[in-house]
């Protein structure tokens, strides 16, 4: 996404690549750092993830009060179901079981 964003003109300085976790969680939080680092104080986050992804990642930035606006980017159509399958036992583990749950 980076190599899209940029060859569309975006300025590589506006952003962010955090590739340190092995979690949603745990992006999100390393994310939030990383910007707070800079000197931004964020309320609102644009999340670049694949399509199938958006709505967990887009509820874990809401449950720690931020404003999320998803950039889904096209999950090839020979890895969708593979994804989309372990995408639905990972929301239900973190309704059920995670740290950052996605309960209202």
């Amino acid at each position: 996404m980076f190599n899209s964003l940029t060859s569309m003109g975006i300025d590589a300085s506006r952003l962010i690549i955090e590739d340190k976790s092995t979690s949603t969680i745990e992006n999100f939080e390393n994310t939030v750092k990383n910007l707070k680092n800079k000197g931004t104080d964020i309320d609102e986050i644009t999340i670049v993830t694949n399509d199938f992804h958006e709505y967990r990642a887009s509820r874990v930035a809401q449950r720690n009060g931020i404003t999320a606006y998803p950039y889904p980017a096209k999950t090839p159509w020979n890895g969708y179901l593979p994804f989309a399958v372990r995408e639905v036992f990972a929301i239900g583990y973190q309704i059920y079981l995670g740290r950052n749950n996605l309960r209202n």
